[in-house]
C-alpha cells in the first residue's frame, strides 16, 4: 500500500548465513534450490525477521523460508505462512474489473462514476470524467492518501487507513481538484483503486472479498487469500514489524480494501502467477490475458496494463510482469516472465523491500 513505483534496474542482494531448507517436489531442479537458498542465507543479516521465497521455471518449483514468523511456538515460515500482501491486492481488483469487461458489463472507456453511487461523486477535469481505464493505469489524478487525511489528529500511523469511512471518502472527493487531465500522467493512487473496488461492491473488506472469492480466489484454489485471518490461519500468521524492527499491528484498509486488504501465502501467490502463464479457457482466462496487455507507458522502459506493471529485467531483458506490496509490517512481491515461463513470490514480515531479491532471482532463472 505504500508507494509502489520502485525501479527494478540494477537490483541485487548478497547471500550470507544459515538457511531453513524447503521441501522440493520431484521436478524441482537443483538450480532453483541453490538460487533460493543462497538468497535466504543472507536474510537475517539483511534484517528480515522471516522471509519466504518461491521460485519456478518450466521444469519445477522450489519454496523455502527462513527466520521466525513471530508465533509463540517459534514455528519457522514456509509456503503456507500467512502475511499481508498489500498492494498485490490491486492485481486481483484489476482482474475483477477485466472480468466485467470480458462479460460485456463495462468498458475501460466508461466513466467510473457510472458504477458508483451519486454520493461518491468523482472530480472531473474541464468536463473530462475519470474512466475505469484511468484508474486501472494509475492516471486518474486522484491523490493516493489525501492531504486532508494526513492532517487528521486521530490517524494512527501504525494503521493509517483504519479510521476512514465511506463518508470520509465522499467528503474528500468533494474537496478534490484534479491536478491535470486524467489519462496523461502515471501517479500511483491507493484511493483511486479503492474506488474501483467500491464500484464492484460498496462496503468494506467483507464486501470486497465477496467479489474476489467467487470470481478469482475460489476458482484458482487460493484458499489462504482473503481479507481477514480466520480459524486455523492464526497459527500460521506472521507478526509484522516496522522499519525499525519493532512489532507493529496489521493494517485494516476497510473502504480502500481493493487497494491492499488481502492476506496471502507464497504457495497461493505462486499458484496465482502460474495461472497467468497458462490461462484456462473461459472468461477468467481471457481476463488474465487482458490485464497483462500494456495500456499506458509509464516511462521509456515501463508500461502498465490493468494494475500489473511490465518492464524488462535489467540483465536478461526478458519482460517481467510484476507488482509488489507493503503495509506497516509487511512487504511482498509477485511476478512472472511470460517468455521464459518463470515466476517468483516473496513475502516478509518487516517493512523492508524484497524487490531486489525477486529481480535477482528472476534474472538468474530466466536466462539470456
Amino acid at each position: 500500500m505504500t508507494n509502489r513505483r520502485t525501479f527494478l534496474a540494477g537490483a541485487g542482494i548478497a547471500a550470507l548465513g544459515a538457511v531453513v531448507p524447503g521441501i522440493a517436489n520431484a521436478a524441482t531442479t537443483d538450480r532453483l534450490k541453490s538460487l533460493v537458498d543462497s538468497q535466504l542465507a543472507g536474510a537475517a543479516g539483511k534484517g528480515y525477521p522471516s522471509l519466504v521465497i518461491g521460485l519456478f521455471d518450466r521444469h519445477g518449483q522450489y519454496v523455502a523460508g527462513t527466520g521466525n514468523s513471530g508465533q509463540p511456538d517459534g514455528r519457522r515460515p514456509d509456503g503456507r505462512t500467512v502475511y499481508q500482501i498489500g498492494s498485490i491486492t490491486k492485481t486481483f481488483t484489476g482482474l475483477a474489473v477485466a472480468l466485467e469487461v470480458v462479460h460485456g458489463r463495462r468498458r475501460f472507456e466508461d466513466p467510473l462514476q457510472r458504477y458508483l453511487p451519486g454520493w461518491l461523486h468523482l472530480p472531473t477535469w474541464q468536463g473530462r470524467q475519470i474512466t475505469i481505464g484511468d484508474v486501472a493505469t494509475h492516471t486518474s489524478g486522484i491523490p493516493s492518501f489525501p492531504e486532508s487525511w494526513k492532517k487528521r489528529p486521530d490517524v494512527d500511523w501504525r494503521d493509517p487507513y483504519a479510521i476512514f469511512t465511506l463518508k470520509d471518502v465522499a467528503e474528500t472527493l468533494r474537496e478534490t481538484t484534479l491536478p491535470r487531465e486524467p489519462g496523461k500522467v502515471f501517479d500511483y493512487s491507493n484511493l483511486a483503486t479503492g474506488l474501483q473496488g467500491q464500484s464492484l461492491a460498496i462496503g468494506e473488506e467483507a464486501a470486497y472479498e465477496s467479489v474476489v472469492r467467487p470470481r478469482i480466489t475460489g476458482p484458482l484454489g487460493l484458499r489462504d487469500t482473503s481479507t481477514a485471518v480466520r480459524g486455523e490461519q492464526y497459527a500460521r500468521k506472521a507478526v509484522g514489524h516496522n522499519e525499525s524492527g519493532a512489532v507493529t499491528p496489521d493494517w485494516h484498509v476497510r473502504t480502500c480494501a481493493a487497494a491492499g486488504a488481502l492476506y496471502g501465502t507464497v504457495d497461493d501467490l505462486l499458484r496465482y502467477v502460474r495461472a497467468y502463464l497458462a490461462p484456462a479457457r473461459g472468461p477468467l482466462g481471457e481476463a488474465m490475458r487482458l490485464v497483462r496487455q500494456p495500456r499506458f507507458a509509464v516511462d521509456p522502459v515501463r508500461n502498465i496494463g490493468v494494475n500489473w506493471l511490465l518492464e524488462p529485467l535489467p540483465r536478461s531483458g526478458k519482460q517481467l510482469v510484476w507488482h509488489n506490496g507493503g503495509t506497516g509490517g509487511f512487504r511482498s512481491f509477485a511476478g512472472f516472465c511470460p517468455d521464459s515461463g518463470t515466476g517468483v513470490a516473496i513475502l516478509t514480515n518487516i517493512a523492508k523491500e524484497v524487490d531486489p531479491i525477486a529481480v535477482e532471482l528472476l534474472d538468474a532463472v530466466s536466462g539470456p
